[in-house]
């Protein structure tokens, strides 16, 4: 199970910050079931832990998605208008461009991409409409939900999450070790967190056990429990259960009673809580997400709560794990679970506090917004942007009371037009709109809360292409400001209405307009600078477009000068790209693209998606000057998807509309119709951060497989099928210090091959070897390969052995069928044969389903055998079949030869095969090894070699590649020379299960790195084996284990260090508070390695890294 956390892929899945017991058999099915379903759902009680199951899973799974995996948060969410914006947000879209269902799916549609939904029950039917359009138009796309029912949708599978294990019995002779136990390990690991020393001993662990028991293994309410344990012992606990009378009989337990078990958890951990923290926790409830300490105080502090007492409560029920704390770059903040902050509600509607606490919450996040408001513009907008972006949901929470509560929706339509900023800059213009528009609606009266709102709106509106109802909108706001005498909502919305009209091509009234809105805002001279030199930024636009360039120049040179005084970045870069604009129009092409350049990245941090529109384009512009016509194109097609909500390009205004239909249709020109729309939608299917890091020339070309799904669009027949078949296959094998390594595939049917094969590293430098053929009749061949391919990807991080691996891929084919409309008319036989090859030990252990035996052929030899390999049914043929594995040594520069059934047909030939081999190794000898040439060179002649045995064997065997009239078979072949660690790579030794370990250890690695001659990898490797031993100890000794721990260096071309022991209590990086005195450990092992991970073994697991030589 390989916890690379580490260099993760793009998503926002947070780190666990506590370690995470057990789930192993969980964790697998869960895997398994996405591996070959698009839909998974994690059904069961509250406080069963669906939610922390799902984001294990989806932390294991973030690096297999090109994409990423990404966290939307539902539980806060009440209105299911807003359902398709909170994914946007929470899933980084953060692009004014995706704002409807349509664009949504149109945006995901060629994404690689696990999306988590978390906790549906409250949204079902609207969440199943969402998946349900999104699976259909987005093929690339995965969701995992959790919810206590399922979402009811075709090819949804779901997986009811069942408690930790518990004693079946209350024999003390039956029950065993309490090792095997989750809810017990749970138990020990949070109760020695919170109260040093305590483990579990032969003098407690029927108390443990019994109280687990008591609790049905239910995680939240197990943490509970653990969390008394600074103030109880586990007998006075034991006794409070028995006082709340859950004794609970075996053959009456199910969801119902366990909904009874964590209420009435809930409300011996409120007994317990002092007066104080019971009012905190009541208080807290009313919060969205999470909150920081300054939030608390104010909302929830009274004279009932003073600060102190306040404090006090907070860091109590943090130690009860009532909250959570979680690190940031502000200092921290607390989060409560949903199933305990309902509860805390209920507390609080019993004690009447909730229209005040909801009021308090409501002045607080008013009061954030305007400081937002004052003070964004200059140095602190990034961080300002970020903390909002944290504050979303309590900003939500307070307009959604503003609008429910009678009388109170002026202020909601305050706080949703000073988020105006926020808005625009966050790509959320349509939920901008959605909030202004329910507060217009229901206050009407002239004021300045409306004043502002209606400009906030225009201003909304007018960049997604409505510039008629912009116009409407400003000029009531125009209106009302006269009438009133709001002098800054008359600026305001004049110089917008000229922007507005600027967009429409309407040149002279927009100068018009534009001139007076500047003239009002220098006449304001407010603190805030950012209207006056927008409007100054807008007015040199329009300029520029009407010919007046001199005066455009100018303007926009101050506008710049202006806000690098105030250390303002987004207005700044967006002034240089026009810069850069006008140094195009004079021909200075290389410094205009440099100076684009440079504003692209700098507008990564503050996400100003309309500064990337204008310069996406203009880089465009100088890719046809230059002649580029694809790179034109593609910049067309990313500055474009950012447009599309506009409907009509840049308001189609003066010049500027004609340079861009010049500058397209010039690169239309270059490349021709066909190619002229390839490279558009390549451009167009770009995330941001793609698109940013092409338009700066740090990415050579779009994501390989859109340019094989584009190439692909244009081909017909055979080449589709072997476009379709390369693409199922990897497009080069890694390359790896246990192997060397080539394959080839041969097509001689017009139907995509069903062939398959990878080479897979795992930790220890040892390699997964998977090859495999699908037969079918009904269906399409690739989407069952390719699922296999993706189900072998994302099992292999768990490290199973092969019989394993065979039994989950056997599952996945039968899913796979039951996904299938029609099943009787369809036909599934797959083979596959999986190995796991070990350098350290030479050895390979294998297991096959139905395929044929691998071809070995050993140094110094002439014969070729085939291995004896006890060959288990195809995949998914039936009831579940055990598979067997079988292990032998392969000498060192052995060929190993995997081939699918077509090279043998299906008569199998074995000995026509071997003598094909026989022959093609005979052509030439294996290259030996220049002492002059370096390692990759040398493993580049490898493959070479093997390249070339491959190309024999399909020469000797008559295999043409043409189709023929017979629809013979497809075949693929993947060659192997295995290399052998020297026995002086590898150190092994056995130590105590005590402290002292630690040190011994420290010692074993000084001097064996010294005798290997790496001195330099010393002290980081004593420290990082030093934290891992501690941490074997520490977690293990919590539930009673013992034993003895293996410790293990394996130097190959990374240092391979291992440590062993009997728990399979598997570690994760922690993010410890400020004070806190453990926790960090695993971060310093992260920060010092470049992958660390842990595997399940049959005596329990071990914990590896790597370090780079």
């Amino acid at each position: 199970m390989a916890g690379e956390t580490k260099r993760r892929q793009t998503g926002n899945i947070p780190d666990e910050w506590t370690t995470f017991i057990g789930r192993r058999r969980e964790s697998a099915e869960v895997l398994q079931l996405l591996s070959c379903s698009r839909l998974v759902t994690l059904t069961g009680p509250p406080g069963v832990g669906k939610t922390r199951l799902a984001l294990h899973v989806a932390e294991r799974l973030s690096s297999a998605y090109a994409d990423g995996a990404w966290l939307v948060e539902l539980a806060e969410l009440t209105d299911p208008d807003l359902l398709v914006l909170t994914i946007i947000h929470a899933a980084g879209l953060h692009n004014p461009a995706v704002g409807t269902m349509e664009e949504l799916t149109d945006y995901l549609r060629d994404r690689q991409m696990l999306l988590v939904l978390d906790n549906c029950e409250h949204l079902i039917s609207p969440c199943a409409t969402l998946v349900n359009k999104l699976l259909r138009e987005a093929r690339r796309l995965r969701v995992l939900a959790t919810s206590r029912e399922a979402l009811g949708i075709a090819g949804e599978y779901t997986f009811e999450v069942p408690p930790l294990s518990t004693p079946a019995a209350r024999n003390p002779s039956r029950i065993g070790s309490p090792s095997q136990y989750e809810a017990v390990m749970l138990f020990a690991d949070r109760a020695s967190a919170i109260a040093p020393g305590f483990s579990v001993t032969e003098q407690n662990q029927q108390t443990v056990i019994e109280l687990c028991r008591r609790l049905d293994g239910l995680p939240l309410a197990v943490e509970l429990a653990a969390g008394l344990m600074r103030a109880l012992t586990t007998e006075q606990i034991l006794r409070r259960l028995d006082d709340q009378h859950l004794l609970m009989t075996e053959d009456h337990r199910g969801s119902k009673l366990r909904h009874q078990t964590l209420r009435a958890a809930m409300d011996w951990s409120y007994q317990l809580c002092s007066k104080p923290e019971q009012i905190l926790w009541a208080r807290l409830a009313i919060f969205a997400g999470s909150f920081d300490l300054s939030a608390a105080e104010k909302i929830c502090g009274d004279d009932k709560l003073p600060r102190d007492a306040l404090l006090k409560a907070l860091i109590g029920l943090v130690g009860k794990s009532i909250l959570t704390r979680e690190n940031d770059n502000s200092g921290g903040r607390y989060r409560i679970l949903e199933a305990v902050r309902q509860y805390g509600h209920e507390k609080l509607l019993e004690r009447r506090d909730d229209q005040m606490q909801n009021r308090r919450h409501r002045d607080y996040y008013l009061n954030l917004a305007e400081r937002f408001d004052a003070q964004f513009f200059g140095p602190d907008e990034a961080a300002w942007l970020r903390r909002m972006e944290t504050e979303h949901a309590n900003q939500r929470k307070a307009m959604e009371f503003c609008f429910h509560e009678p009388g109170e929706a002026r202020s909601g339509l305050k706080i949703a037009g000073t988020l105006w900023y926020y808005w625009l800059t966050r790509g959320a213009l349509q939920e901008g709109w959605h909030w202004l528009n329910q507060g217009l609606a229901m206050d009407s009266h002239p004021s300045r809360e409306r004043a502002r709102a209606l400009w906030v709106a225009g201003s909304l509106v007018m960049h997604q292409g409505e510039i008629s109802r912009a116009l409407t909108l400003l000029e009531e706001s125009r209106s009302i400001a006269r009438e009133i005498g709001d002098q800054s909502a008359a600026a305001h919305a004049t110089y917008l209405s000229g922007a507005a009209e600027a967009y429409r091509d309407h040149s002279p009234r927009a100068l018009v307009l534009l001139e007076e809105g500047v003239a009002l805002e220098q006449d304001l001279n407010e603190p805030n600078a950012c209207h006056a030199l927008a409007a100054q930024h807008t007015l040199a636009w329009a300029c520029l477009v009407s010919g007046d360039v001199e005066r455009a120049d100018a303007l926009q040179n101050d506008c710049a000068k202006r806000c690098e005084a105030l250390g303002d970045r987004a207005l700044w870069s967006s002034a240089l790209i026009f810069l850069g604009l006008v140094e195009w129009l004079r021909g200075h092409t290389r410094l205009a693209e440099t100076q684009v350049r440079d504003v692209v990245r700098a507008k990564q941090d503050v996400h100003d998606f309309l500064g990337f529109r204008y310069a996406f384009e203009v880089l465009a512009w100088i890719a046809v000057t230059d002649g580029d016509g694809q790179r034109a194109a593609r910049l067309f097609g990313a500055s474009e998807q950012l447009w599309r909500p506009m409907g009509k390009f840049l308001g189609a205004f003066g010049a500027y509309e004609r340079w861009h239909v010049q500058a397209k249709e010039q690169a239309r020109r270059m490349l021709g119709d066909e190619a002229f729309h390839a490279a558009l939608q390549q451009g167009a299917r770009l995330s941001l951060g793609e698109a940013a890091r092409y338009a700066c020339g740090e990415q050579s070309r779009p994501n390989a497989w859109r340019d094989a799904t584009a190439e692909a669009q244009v081909l017909t027949g055979r080449e589709v099928a072997a476009a379709r078949q390369r693409a199922s296959l990897p497009s080069v094998l890694p390359a790896l210090p246990a192997i060397a390594a080539a394959a080839r595939f041969r097509y001689r049917s017009e139907h995509v091959g069903g062939d398959w094969y990878d080479a897979i590293r795992l930790s220890a430098g040892r390699v997964a070897l998977v090859i495999g053929h699908v037969q079918s009749r009904g269906l399409d061949r690739a989407v069952v390969t390719g699922r296999l391919r993706t189900a072998v990807t994302t099992l292999s991080r768990l490290e199973p052995p092969p019989d394993e691996m065979l039994v989950h891929l056997a599952d996945v084919v039968s899913h796979i069928l039951t996904d299938i409309d029609g099943i009787d008319g369809c036909e599934l036989r797959v083979t596959c044969l999986y190995a796991v090859y070990d350098p350290t030990t030479g050895t390979l252990l294998l297991a096959s389903a139905g395929h044929p035996p691998p071809a070995i052929l050993h140094p110094a030899a002439s014969d070729v055998h085939f291995a004896e390999v006890p060959t288990g049914p195809p995949l998914g043929g039936g009831q579940p079949v055990p598979y067997k594995n079988v292990e032998f040594r392969l000498p060192d520069g052995s060929l190993l030869l995997l081939y699918t059934g077509g090279l043998i047909g299906p008569e199998p030939d074995l000995p026509r095969l071997a003598d094909a081999l026989a022959r093609a190794t005979a052509t030439t000898s294996p290259p030996v090894r220049d002492p002059d040439s370096s390692p990759a060179d040398h493993a580049q002649e490898e493959a070479t070699w093997l390249g070339g045995v491959c190309e024999g064997l399909f020469e000797y065997l008559a295999f043409s590649g043409e189709p023929e009239q017979d629809e013979k078979d497809n075949a693929a072949v993947l060659a192997i020379r295995n290399r052998r660690l020297s026995e002086q790579a590898v150190a092994a030794w056995h130590l105590p299960f005590a402290p002292e370990s630690a040190g011994q250890g420290r010692d074993h690695i000084r001097a064996q790195l010294a005798s290997w001659g790496h001195d330099e990898m010393i002290s980081t490797t004593e420290l990082v084996v030093s934290e891992l031993i501690g941490n074997c100890i520490r977690h293990a000794r919590s539930i009673g284990a013992n034993g003895q721990l293996n410790l293990r260096l394996v130097l190959s071309d990374v240092l391979t260090c291992e440590v062993s022991d009997g728990s399979e209590a598997v570690p994760h990086i922690r993010h410890p508070a400020l004070l806190d005195e453990s926790g960090r450990g695993l971060q310093l092992v992260a920060a010092m390695t470049e992958r660390w991970g842990a595997r399940y073994t049959a005596d329990g697991k071990t914990i590896w890294t790597e370090q780079a030589l």
